[in-house]
């Protein structure tokens, strides 16, 4: 294993320490927190920066700045080690001082090795102490331990130390789950909220959610397509999982009680991961931990809308419920529209070397479309997914992978790929066609919602999703 690997596993044990930490040194634990952060071990690097700065008690003031400005970059003694952290901010200090993995290879890795891990930690400033605000861990009280002497020290060179303090006290997040929020490019920038444009044409934050959302009413103003499946009423919810599909998590089939949730089962992954920015791209997912080949991730979730529904949205992606056995056209009944609320499955970017794919898989009593990795993927690796042919009809690829689809391809399509796309538009018209998904007038909505013995959601449904043209498909 290269030094490189090496301190990729260790930056990957550091937020998996800073994750456990938080559910122990939550905000405002107790006034006992002292007691209870140096039973821990978290002061120790705090505490050793206080001791390293209290030497310089008694230099002269015209000298102390010079002095404390000289503390080595490198040294066996972990003192300095933990100052050179400090260096960077102190905020990064008593963050990391909760991970027993920091403060062990303090004390044992060589230089070379420790200068790699200085330098990600500089690089992941912001998305660390990202992490650990989303997340609610308390390290404010690490942090206020060091202001009394640094103050003391540095009268007139603290605002940095005070700015940190401040901030940190005047913005709480109000959320744990780190996809409600974008990293910041810089430490102590402000993380934003992911946005779409409403019908009206207001900018609105998108909802984050952990399970489908279905509308009875959306689609009782559609007539029961021909593929309905015989024993499911009309509407009703496709997500349902259909009889003689056996539970992946389990393997109990539909006639056996199963309570497996893709939420809490162990069968299922769920990766610490960030939201970032890519440039171009826009704003895609950061895996902050190695991920194994073949490990499910997480389910794309959102609201389940009709095919043939004239949506017009970026991130729906078809779903296959399984009436004919197989993923063809044919077989897509329902689409799930993440446009306004999903889960952070839906800010995936496309590669054409993706990192994923969608399966569709049974858990509980719900059939689900889930994000399955086809190869390891590593710490701050960005996870993608293949959006398919059909996204990049109007669209333009800017994946940057090896065989790019668009790679040296002009824009202007040819000919020969116009008449290509025609023909395709026409099959997709016929099968719509042979599905019987047309609209029906509002006087027969109340015959086909009565006839269905259908008594509706508990959710209310104040907004109908924001469909789409070219959706993403199973591959």
């Amino acid at each position: 294993m290269t030094s490189g690997n090496y301190v990729h596993d260790l930056m990957a044990l550091i937020y998996q320490d800073i994750d456990e930490a938080s559910l122990i040194f939550g905000h405002r634990v107790s006034r006992r927190a002292d007691t209870r952060l140096r039973d821990a071990g978290v002061l120790e690097p705090i505490e050793r920066v206080c001791e390293l700065l209290e030497m310089h008690k008694t230099i002269p003031s015209t000298r102390r700045h010079i002095l404390i400005a000289r503390t080595p970059f490198l040294g066996t003694d972990s003192t300095h080690r933990y100052r050179n952290i400090s260096r960077i901010s102190f905020t990064l200090l008593s963050i990391v001082s909760f991970s027993q993995t920091l403060r062990t290879k303090a004390r044992i890795l060589n230089d070379a090795d420790w200068a790699l891990l200085i330098n990600s930690l500089d690089d992941n400033a912001a998305s660390i102490e990202h992490f650990a605000r989303v997340r609610g861990l308390d390290y404010l009280a690490a942090l206020a331990k060091v202001a009394p002497l640094w103050n003391f020290l540095c009268p007139n060179g603290s605002p940095k130390l005070r700015g940190e303090l401040s901030r940190h006290r005047s913005t709480p997040l109000p959320t744990k789950r780190i996809h409600d929020y974008v990293v910041p490019d810089n430490e102590g920038a402000e993380p934003t909220m992911p946005m779409f444009e409403n019908a009206d044409g207001v900018m609105v934050a998108r909802i984050d959610v952990d399970r489908f959302y279905y509308d009875a009413q959306q689609w009782a103003i559609y007539r029961r397509p021909r593929r309905w499946p015989r024993e499911w009423p009309y509407p009703h919810n496709p997500t349902t999982r259909r009889r003689g599909n056996v539970c992946r998590g389990c393997g109990a089939s539909t006639d056996e009680r199963c309570d497996c949730d893709p939420n809490t089962i162990p069968q299922v992954l769920r990766p610490l991961v960030e939201i970032a920015n890519y440039g171009a791209k826009g704003i895609g997912v950061r895996a902050l931990q190695y991920i194994p080949a073949g490990s499910v991730l997480a389910p794309y979730y959102g609201q389940v809308v009709p095919t043939g529904s004239q949506a017009d949205s970026m991130y729906m992606l078809s779903m296959d419920l399984g009436t004919t056995g197989a993923n063809i056209a044919a077989d897509y009944l329902a689409v799930i529209d993440a446009k306004e609320r999903g889960n952070w499955t839906r800010y995936i970017n496309h590669s054409c070397d993706a990192s994923t794919g969608f399966e569709s898989a049974n858990y509980g009593d719900k059939k689900y479309n889930v994000l399955v990795t086809n190869r390891p993927i590593g710490i701050f690796e960005e996870i993608t997914v293949d959006y398919g042919r059909d996204y990049w009809r109007e669209r333009h690829c800017q994946c940057g992978a090896e065989h790019c689809i668009h790679k040296g391809r002009s824009r202007t399509p040819t000919p020969q790929a116009e008449e290509e796309e025609e023909e395709e538009e026409e099959e997709v018209e016929e099968e719509e066609g042979d599905r019987g998904v047309e609209q029906v007038s509002d006087s027969e909505v109340s015959d086909v919602t009565e006839s269905s013995g259908w008594q509706g959601d508990d959710e209310d449904s104040d907004e109908a999703a924001q469909p789409a043209r070219k959706r993403r498909r199973l591959r």
